[in-house]
């Protein structure tokens, strides 16, 4: 596996060095598996897949992988399809504000105008295939039948590569329980509890964090076996919440975080940090169990809620 190939599998450097340091090997299965999980570029992720495709021993993959890019083919073809203008295209634009959703930019017939329309704004954008409705029976089938008023979505970036497919329509998706994306296997995973660490690749924000959950309770989870698939193997972080209101509790794939260096989290330095780092290294301490009581968050708390608000 080379380093361009890796990099795609597994969106975390710190993880991606643990693999190359321990040798750690993946089946193609895994590979289809990973491929899929990490979709950050549709094309990409389509060629990946097709390579894999055509390099796998792995006949059951092969078939699978076939049928996958039959599918993503058929969906695209369908997403264009609008000879008979029974459908109307809109373009929602995001302008990047926290406050709003998309802002509908323009109502099309035709998807590539759509398209072309999108991205000359140099913002991301997403393209909906909506239904034209005549009157209120057909309105009420359309909800009976569909589970979204619309039969499917492009999400593109400013620069025009499609990141997220949504399909409502009547492609049908051939994947079953054994189906590649849904297998469940071991993920390498190098962080203990009381790790500082951030989110791979966020590159608007850099959320930050500590693991609280150790190797040990980690590897329980994954020999219980019970999930549907290897997505499920994730390993719970306390954030700093970025309003400023406390801690967040989430659980995150190992393979998407990365090590945050601070300088030094050990509690004698601790006063040379800056806020938002001190109360990391509590939490660090705290966690793993290195001379430090939950009490004293108070303290880093209400250190760091003053430090955001004089920078803002």
């Amino acid at each position: 596996m080379n380093d361009e190939e890796l990099e795609f599998l597994i969106p975390s450097k710190y993880v991606r060095d643990y693999v190359k340091k321990t040798a750690w090997k993946f089946t193609d299965m895994q590979k289809a598996c990973l491929i899929s999980y990490n979709v950050r570029n549709l094309k990409q992720n389509y060629q990946l897949l097709k390579n894999l495709k055509e390099t796998t021993e792995d006949t059951l993959l092969q078939e699978q992988l076939s049928k996958e890019l039959d599918y993503i083919e058929c969906c695209f073809e369908s997403f264009v399809q609008n000879d008979d203008k029974k459908y109307i295209y809109s373009l929602e634009v995001d302008e990047g504000s926290p406050y709003t959703d998309k802002v509908i930019y323009g109502y099309f017939f035709d998807w590539k105008t759509a398209y072309e329309c999108g991205l000359a704004e140099k913002m991301p954008f997403t393209i909906k295939k909506n239904f034209i409705l005549s009157n209120k029976k057909e309105y009420d089938d359309m909800e009976e039948e569909m589970s979204h008023p619309f039969v499917a979505y492009y999400t593109f970036e400013e620069n025009g590569e499609a990141t997220i497919h949504f399909d409502n329509s009547d492609v049908k998706y051939p994947a079953d329980d054994t189906w590649f994306d849904r297998i469940f296997f071991e993920l390498p995973n190098p962080f203990e509890k009381g790790d500082i660490v951030k989110i791979a690749g966020n590159k608007d924000k850099e959320y930050h964090g500590v693991v609280v959950t150790s190797k040990q309770k980690w590897k329980e989870i994954f020999e219980r076996n019970y999930s549907m698939d290897f997505s499920d193997l994730i390993i719970g972080i306390e954030f700093i919440d970025l309003d400023y209101e406390g801690l967040d509790y989430d659980h995150v794939c190992p393979i998407d975080i990365d090590i945050y260096t601070i300088p030094d989290a050990d509690i004698l330095n601790s006063l040379k940090l800056n806020p938002e780092e001190q109360l990391l290294g509590f939490m660090s301490r705290l966690h793993k169990g290195n001379g430090e009581c939950i009490q004293n968050i108070d303290y880093y708390m209400k250190n760091y809620k003053d430090y955001m608000k004089n920078k803002k």
